[in-house]
């Protein structure tokens, strides 16, 4: 059923790839299309590089970290063609004002690929709307203003880190290991209409610049594709927790058991210890509030004597299959409170009653965090005095639905 305001509107070119040519921005149009044009002509070679982020450490997740930390190293070998043994080396490099980012830094990570995930990874650009979106999206404060001091400074540390990569990339056209120097995000844009409200008035046209070295291994990244694991769980993870999830999600993938050294895990993750014995403790308090959260990669875990003398491995093991979490809208009662309360949502922002029954089917088809991501766009768009805000939202949602195969 079509919303009774949406049919003649004059915003229909209004999507998802062209937030940045809203009210504020009505010359970028032009640009933009080439952009997409061009970066759509990628697409096909996106899977160049192998690369898989829970393998190497991105953050620090510990507020105990080492006095004067410059770098945070990880090397290890694999076995490459033929057998032969590969050394590999991962150099964190920090932001010369932000460092190495808060402990909050990897589910702010996980939350824009999973953004990215909703908008089709069709363009390097990601439109994550603004801090406020990013924080409503991660269950926190909307209040606090050291939340939004501390989002925006990760983002910034997000773009400002380096990378330092030796055989850490596979190239699949050269069929060659490669050394890499690079950052995960080229830019970040964040917009106000007053540097002297920057938290109150956070303008919805925010996004991201993924470097082409993310884009072309967007594809084989857990922190996208963390099957049986929802927001809700992830987010009530301890940021060595979700670190540890997204690693044993990849190891455990397609396997039952799997056996590490414990030293090795631990400059992995990164894990920070005084001692050898603080990094066992660390991490089996850690595999604890794995198991006692029912993270569904793992169902048990247990250490044994490695052949380095005063030294453990550590075994991990999961179900034979991986179960998924229950769903809540399974029960029919429950489902439909849930879309009522969406839909009561949406009218608070829209005012738009004639267009109740076309919110209750999108209340019912589109996903919770989506329709959330709209509602905050549009709000912020009818606090700029947008002349229709109910057909500014009718629009996001439709783009949304065809993106993604979903009819409305």
């Amino acid at each position: 059923m079509e919303p009774q305001d949406a049919a003649n509107t004059d915003e229909r070119q209004l999507s998802f790839d062209g937030l940045s040519q809203l009210p504020l921005l009505p010359d970028a149009v032009a640009q933009k299309k080439t952009e997409r044009d061009t970066e759509r002509n990628h697409v096909l070679v996106r899977s160049k590089y192998e690369m898989n982020l829970a393998e190497f450490p991105f953050a620090v997740l510990s507020k105990n970290r080492p006095d004067k930390l410059e770098v945070i190293e990880y090397q290890d070998t694999i076995k490459g063609k033929n057998g032969n043994i590969v050394p590999r080396l991962w150099r964190l490099k920090p932001s010369i004002e932000y460092g190495f980012g808060s402990t909050e830094l990897t589910s702010l990570l996980f939350e824009i690929f999973q953004i990215w995930k909703e908008q089709g990874f069709n363009s390097r650009r990601i439109h994550i709307g603004s801090i406020y979106n990013l924080i409503q999206r991660m269950n926190l404060s909307v209040t606090s203003t050291k939340t939004y001091d501390r989002i925006s400074a990760d983002l910034h540390a997000l773009v400002e880190m380096s990378v330092e990569a030796r055989n850490a990339f596979w190239d699949n056209e050269k069929k060659a290991y490669v050394s890499k120097t690079f950052h995960l995000f080229d830019e970040v844009n964040l917009y106000h209409r007053s540097e002297h409200a920057a938290h109150q008035e956070t303008l919805p046209f925010s996004h991201l610049t993924a470097s082409e070295t993310l884009w072309h291994s967007i594809e084989s990244n857990t922190l996208v594709t963390l099957k049986g694991v929802g927001r809700d769980l992830f987010y009530s993870l301890t940021p060595t927790e979700q670190k540890l999830s997204l690693y044993l999600a990849k190891v455990l993938g397609n396997k039952t058991e799997y056996r590490r050294d414990v030293e090795s895990l631990a400059q992995q993750i990164p894990i920070f210890a005084k001692t050898y014995k603080d990094t066992k403790k660390i991490l089996s308090r850690r595999c604890d509030g794995l198991i006692k959260k029912k993270f569904p990669y793992l169902n048990s875990y247990q250490f044994e004597p490695s052949t380095r003398q005063g030294r453990d491995n550590i075994i991990f093991s999961r179900k034979e299959t991986v179960e998924l979490p229950a769903d809540p809208s399974a029960d029919p009662d429950e489902r439909k409170a849930k879309e009522a309360f969406i839909v009561d949502e949406i009218l608070n922002v829209t005012h738009d009653t004639h267009s109740r029954n076309f919110y209750r089917l999108v209340a019912k088809k589109l996903p919770l965090q989506n329709i959330y991501t709209c509602l905050s766009l549009t709000k912020a768009a009818r606090d700029q005095n947008h002349p229709k805000p109910a057909a500014y939202f009718t629009v996001l949602v439709k783009d949304y639905a065809e993106k993604n195969g979903i009819s409305l």
